[in-house]
């Protein structure tokens, strides 16, 4: 035999068991058989697997009312319930002292500590703010024996714009405005503020703060 016979010879048995090693990886790999079928049920699969695993769903905060919007039913959210949706906070110095010397709040800090003042919307268009706003004024009706309680129109109340701040003070009201919202009820006598998690108008909105007015 030939130096080139001899290594043409050693050459194919090293081909040989290459084939071999590679036939039983891929035998392994297959568990369900080494058949075309399989074969092709195997790479959709990880075809199926990959295209889930890149298809990342992203989301935007969901409103805090998400929860308990849906359909208007006739049960009332509970006061428990509606104490998720709202964050109460102590009023600071320098927010005391400005509502103190606007108007229309300075005279319910200066002359009537235990006043409870209530901030509410009397505009908007679309069909839920409007269906709020009649809820809301027979709510108004159904309380105007309480003297503690003070209704006041949320947009004549604070400064409404950017454009409106001319100095360090309007600032400080316009933030309150902000933190306000739509609604926000301030305790005189407490100094708190109690404002919605949610600035927006929802279907369940009403039932939250009638059930938080009518705890006061």
């Amino acid at each position: 035999m030939s130096s080139n016979q001899g290594n043409s010879f050693v050459n194919n048995i090293i081909f040989a068991l290459l084939l071999v090693f590679l036939i039983v990886g891929a035998v392994r790999n297959f568990s369900g058989g080494f058949s075309m079928d399989a074969i092709l049920s195997r790479l959709m699969g990880q075809k199926e697997t990959t295209t889930w695993n890149s298809d990342k769903v992203y989301t935007d905060p969901r409103s805090i009312f998400d929860t308990v919007q849906g359909e208007r039913v006739r049960h009332k959210i509970s006061y428990a319930t509606a104490m998720q949706f709202i964050h109460k906070r102590s009023l600071t110095g320098t927010e005391i002292q400005e509502l103190g010397k606007r108007q229309p709040t300075s005279e319910y800090f200066v002359r009537n500590g235990s006043k409870k003042l209530i901030f509410y919307p009397t505009t908007g268009t679309d069909e839920v703010s409007q269906q709020f706003m009649r809820d809301f004024t027979r709510l108004r009706t159904s309380l105007r024996h309480r003297k503690d309680l003070i209704f006041i129109p949320v947009e004549t109340a604070f400064i409404s714009s950017e454009r409106q701040i001319k100095t360090s003070s309007d600032r400080v009201f316009y933030n309150v405005k902000r933190e306000c919202g739509k609604f926000c009820i301030i305790d005189v006598s407490s100094y708190t503020i109690t404002s919605l998690d949610s600035p927006g108008i929802g279907v369940k909105t009403y039932e939250v703060i009638e059930a938080v007015v009518n705890s006061l």
